[in-house]
């Protein structure tokens, strides 16, 4: 049996909207997708200190793909040994390990430092004021969701803030989950008659989600569950 004892509502964050003003953001591409055609398994590549460029003419040889490094990203220099690699996985690690980006134009694939691709073809920011999740738990939430190949994301906790680098479209469907998740939590504590608290604590936090807490009192043998509007019905 349990029984609950109350509901409470937290009260709003603070904002801090000069360090927003006072912020300066660039803009990442959208993501492309790499031919499918060509996406061979790679047995190996061993680099020590090899230049990027002979690694991505490596790709380039065994797939048949136009891969076009711009100089500066050319010449970084690469250590990576993988094995048994589709082109195309390896290819995406090379672009994140160096921290490289990417377009595909046609049938060639240009590689180019994010200065690069910013002087050449601009992008997409967004700067996202949030009122009730904290920004570390909207960051933990919107990462996985990001789109863009080098797409980043930065928490701002001082301003109860995150700012957002990706595609102009990944943009508007992030803005759809931030109105879902930056909504009031609800606490619902719950008394056991003939359960352990530690127990139903570790069963349900799979049910939890990321906005969400649940934690157990031993000594009341109650569990706390901290959760969005609507979850704990």
């Amino acid at each position: 049996m349990m029984e609950t004892l109350h509901k409470v509502r937290p009260a709003m964050t603070a904002v801090l909207l000069i360090f927003l003003l006072c912020l300066q953001v660039s803009a990442l591409p959208a993501h492309q997708e790499l031919p499918e055609q060509g996406d061979v398994v790679i047995s190996r590549l061993n680099s020590e200190e090899r230049p990027v460029r002979e690694a991505m003419e490596l790709i380039s040889d065994a797939t048949r793909w136009q891969i076009f490094c711009s100089p500066e990203a050319g010449r970084q220099s690469l250590v990576m040994y993988t094995q048994n690699m589709y082109a195309s996985d390896l290819f995406r690690s090379i672009i994140r390990s160096q921290g490289l980006l990417y377009r595909v134009e046609g049938n060639a694939i240009h590689v180019m430092t994010l200065r690069e691709y910013n002087n050449a073809y601009g992008g997409a920011k967004e700067v996202f004021q949030l009122t009730y999740v904290s920004a570390e738990r909207a960051e933990a939430a919107l990462k996985p969701l990001l789109a863009a190949s080098g797409a980043q994301l930065t928490a701002l906790p001082e301003a109860a803030a995150i700012v957002v680098f990706d595609s102009p479209a990944n943009i508007e469907t992030l803005k759809q989950v931030i109105q879902q998740i930056d909504r009031p939590l609800e606490t619902a504590v719950v008394r056991l008659h003939h359960s352990i608290a530690g127990d139903v604590a570790t069963a349900l936090q799979r049910f939890v989600s990321p906005m969400g807490a649940i934690s157990a009192d031993q000594n009341s043998n109650q569990v706390i569950i901290s959760e969005v509007g609507g979850r704990l019905q």
